[in-house]
């Protein structure tokens, strides 16, 4: 393939060529291995590479491939900063994003990249062309014609344009003062009702655990005292029944003593014998009921007393309770007070606010009415300006024309009237003699007259 600086390369599509202006290198390839889709799609590429680079034609420059535009050819030895200037420009040239899209493919990049040198603003061929100016002189005198026209306009009140900016800004701030005072009372409503209801399920779970530890402690308190009472009411009715015993045994021992005093001595011992032995059975005998009735009663009087903690347990709770309940409600009996007085509060700033509101919209109205009638009158100024404006340029325009009849009428030469010549009149007896002519004081009255129609 041939290109325009002259060298003939070949393309070989192993990798991706480094390029540079004129010449072509190719680095080191490493083989690697390709699957048969990625092999396919390379060769695909490939054709269509080819055939694309077939059928685009050659770029032919339209002048010399130096970098500089030729201007003329001169005889003094090179400068070496012009040959520094070519070396940069071809080793190392400015890229041009429209020209290299248009000459590089779509697909892989092609072997080479045209370089092309930019082109010279002040090149031969545009050194006469005219400037643009950049702004017109007609466009600026109406400009500044209307430039004029609002700063007489601005400057005609702004002391009350002044006024009103400043109650727009103050009204403005007010509201923005408002909206951040509700949403900072709307904030710490929240807060404060978010506390209330914190603390309050905070004081009722420690009523609660309060009310749940003094009824354990009760039920402890209750339980010691029902066993130390059943080990009393044990101790007692094993001592009521020892005596009880003895004071049997005791008046049985008489029993017998009376019977085997009456019965015969013979019989006496065998009769004590068995006295004794029935005495000390029927003492066990009673011995072990008082025992089984003094447990049962000492049972019965434990269980009443765990009945009697576990209900003043239940009371305390309940009370404790009642008592969390009444305190909260109160709570919120004074939040919803404190709440209504600040809706009270807000709704009469509000009020305030309205009035103020209302009071400003007013200022404002009576203001846009005397800008109205500014603006009226500034209309009928300006109406009564254009009008002097205009009557000026009709003066202007007639004294023009009128100067212009003046010029253009023919210029016609006037007779001068002859002066005759008066013979001198000599009297006797004056010691001045007048000459011909006007007299010298007439001369200067005239002179002066002629100066002020002048300056008239």
């Amino acid at each position: 393939m041939v290109y325009e600086s002259g060298f003939t390369t070949r393309r070989t599509y192993s990798s991706r060529p480094v390029t540079t202006s004129y010449a072509v290198t190719y680095p080191s390839v490493e083989r690697v291995t390709r699957t048969f889709s990625e092999e396919t799609s390379r060769i695909r590429n490939r054709a269509q590479s080819l055939i694309r680079d077939l059928h685009t034609p050659v770029v032919r420059r339209a002048r010399s491939c130096t970098p500089f535009p030729v201007t003329g050819y001169t005889y003094e030895p090179t400068s070496q900063l012009a040959l520094d200037a070519y070396v940069a420009r071809v080793t190392n040239p400015v890229r041009h994003i429209a020209k290299e899209v248009h000459n590089i493919s779509h697909y892989p990049r092609p072997a080479v990249k045209y370089v092309d040198a930019e082109l010279d603003p002040n090149r031969p061929s545009r050194k006469f062309s005219a400037p643009r100016p950049l702004e017109d002189e007609i466009d600026l005198e109406s400009k500044e014609k209307q430039r004029l026209r609002q700063e007489r306009l601005l400057t005609v009140n702004e002391e009350a344009l002044d006024e009103i900016d400043l109650e727009k800004k103050k009204a403005q701030k007010a509201d923005e003062a408002k909206r951040r005072e509700e949403k900072a009372l709307k904030e710490e409503r929240e807060r404060l009702s978010a506390e209330a209801e914190k603390q309050a399920a905070a004081k009722a779970k420690k009523a609660a655990e309060e009310a749940a530890k003094i009824a354990a402690e009760e039920a402890l308190l209750a339980e010691a005292a029902a066993q130390k009472a059943a080990e009393e009411s044990a101790a007692k009715a094993a001592e009521d029944a020892a005596q009880k015993a003895a004071e049997e045994a005791r008046l049985a021992e008489e029993a017998a003593a009376k019977a085997a005093e009456e019965a015969a001595q013979k019989a006496a011992e065998e009769a004590r014998l068995a006295e004794e032995a029935a005495a000390q059975k029927a003492a066990e005998e009673a011995a072990q009921k008082a025992a089984e009735e003094a447990a049962l009663q000492a049972a019965e009087e434990a269980r009443l007393a765990e009945e009697a903690a576990q209900q003043a347990a239940e009371e305390a709770a309940l009370k404790a309770e009642e008592e969390a309940a009444q305190k909260a409600a109160e709570e919120a009996q004074a939040a919803e007070e404190a709440r209504a007085a600040e809706e009270a509060r807000l709704e009469e700033e509000q009020r305030l606010r309205e009035q103020e509101l209302e009071r400003l919209a007013e200022i404002e109205k009576e203001s846009e009415g005397e800008l109205a009638r500014q603006a009226a009158e500034l209309a009928e100024i300006a109406r009564q300006e254009s009008e002097i404006a205009a009557q000026e340029l009709q003066a202007i325009q007639k004294n023009d024309t009128e100067a212009e009849a003046e010029v253009n009428e023919p210029l016609v030469e006037e007779p001068v009237t002859p002066i005759e010549e008066q013979e001198p009149v000599i009297e006797l007896g004056s010691n001045v003699t007048p000459t011909g002519g006007n007299n010298y004081e007439e001369d200067l009255d005239d002179e002066e007259e002629e100066e002020d129609e002048e300056e008239e």
